[in-house]
């Protein structure tokens, strides 16, 4: 009975392996249309603040050092939002071409490395899980699965006393050697 029970765990523990593992290209890939369309807003902005630079005649960086420079604060702060804006873009621009180039099992590790922790999080909240199986996602998260459950029964099997039998066979045999 007890083996039948540690079956069923093993099957639920790589169940539910493969199936969130499966979840993960498809959360790269909304990920991946979340931070094309953000690049393209803020591309959007500073194209405007741009335009505005243009009739002060200067460039975007000097508009935005002029404003930064302003005695008024609110001046000022959409100086440094300027400068943030252009930071955030090419940021988005690095990571966008680090994914583009990366491998699709490689993706899943760039976006955990240097994603942009706003828009993962915009696009988790708005991610919904579905039955589809990725078959090479997938088999890693059989593995996973399989592994996870391996090391909690290790740990739970050494907590637990042994049962007494086992101790019985034990002496027996050391007693005919």
């Amino acid at each position: 009975m007890l083996r039948g029970i540690r079956d069923i765990f093993l099957i639920g523990f790589a169940l539910a392996g493969l199936f969130a593992a499966s979840q993960v290209p498809g959360y790269v890939q909304e990920y991946e249309q979340r931070l094309g369309g953000a690049r393209d807003e803020v591309s959007r902005l500073l194209q405007e603040f741009a335009a505005i630079a243009k009739r002060s005649d200067k460039d975007l960086e000097s508009y935005a050092a002029l404003l930064v420079a302003n005695d008024d604060p609110s001046i000022s702060e959409t100086g440094r939002e300027i400068m943030g804006l252009s930071a955030r873009q090419g940021a988005m621009a690095s990571h966008a071409d680090i994914l583009a180039a990366s491998s699709r099992f490689m993706k899943p590790v760039e976006l955990i490395k240097s994603g942009d922790r706003e828009i993962m999080t915009a696009t988790w909240k708005a991610y919904r899980h579905t039955l589809t199986l990725d078959p090479e996602f997938g088999a890693i998260g059989l593995g996973v699965g399989w592994f996870v459950y391996i090391i909690l029964a290790a740990i739970i099997g050494a907590m637990l006393p042994q049962p007494r039998y086992r101790i019985r066979a034990e002496k027996l045999r050391r007693s005919r050697s």
